[in-house]
């Protein structure tokens, strides 16, 4: 793990792991990191434990949705629309029926459009890179949506995927997330749940034979950290 924050450099060391250090370098390399240690913020060993453990559930949830949901869309709309409901059946139906573009551009199109606003708006000045960020997504957005390229549906399922994306705290693990979707949204929309069965069972397969200095990628989920099982017991004395 790459960070410039010195308060996870000094988690990372209290945990009795190494980190690399080098002089005229804002980074510090943390190892080994599991996968559970991306999802984990400083900040949430500032509170209590329960609401610690909230939040970083949260973002493990997050990072499954920004993940799945695109794919999942694709093989709802394409192969499995008889398993929603009559009302969002008829809803989903209205808004792609004048949609010239199949599902799958329709997902990569605007994936596309949302990685080029968000490096955009990364190299542009901070107050004008916001000011594009907002303005290019409210305007584009509804532009697309009115000459019908792209249905609401899609633009909603987008925007979620990359709010969702966004909450990880850290930038690689965030841009990894949105990049094993692409595949699993390939593999919905030829094969749909059974596409995205197949490719989860490959990542999870891939994610499970990693090891990083003997110890596993996915070994442990880290719940246990914020509370006070691994604190050492103070012994009381009379």
């Amino acid at each position: 793990m790459r960070t410039e924050r010195p308060d996870r450099t000094f988690q990372h060391l209290l945990k009795g792991k190494p980190a690399i250090i080098l002089d005229n370098d804002p980074n510090a390399l943390l190892f080994p990191s599991n996968l559970y240690s991306f999802f984990q913020s400083p900040e949430d060993f500032n509170l209590r434990w329960l609401l610690g453990v909230f939040f970083y559930a949260i973002r493990i949830i997050a990072f499954w949705m920004s993940v799945l949901l695109p794919a999942f869309y694709i093989a709802v709309t394409a192969f499995h629309s008889n398993i929603l409901p009559i009302g969002i059946f008829y809803t989903l139906k209205l808004s792609v029926e004048n949609v010239p573009l199949p599902p799958l551009l329709e997902a990569l199109t605007m994936q596309i459009f949302l990685e080029l606003l968000r490096e955009a708006s990364l190299r542009l000045p901070q107050a004008v890179g916001s000011t594009i960020g907002t303005v290019g997504a409210i305007v584009i957005g509804t532009s697309i949506v009115q000459t019908n390229l792209i249905s609401n549906s899609m633009i909603v399922v987008i925007a979620l995927t990359a709010v969702a994306s966004f909450t990880i705290p850290v930038k690689e693990m965030s841009t990894a997330a949105r990049l094993i979707g692409l595949p699993l949204t390939i593999l919905a929309s030829v094969f749909g749940f059974l596409g995205i069965s197949f490719g989860m069972l490959m990542i999870v397969c891939h994610l499970s034979k990693i090891k990083l200095f003997g110890e596993r990628y996915v070994e442990n989920p880290g719940f246990k950290e914020f509370t006070l099982l691994n604190s050492k017991k103070v012994k009381k004395h009379d």
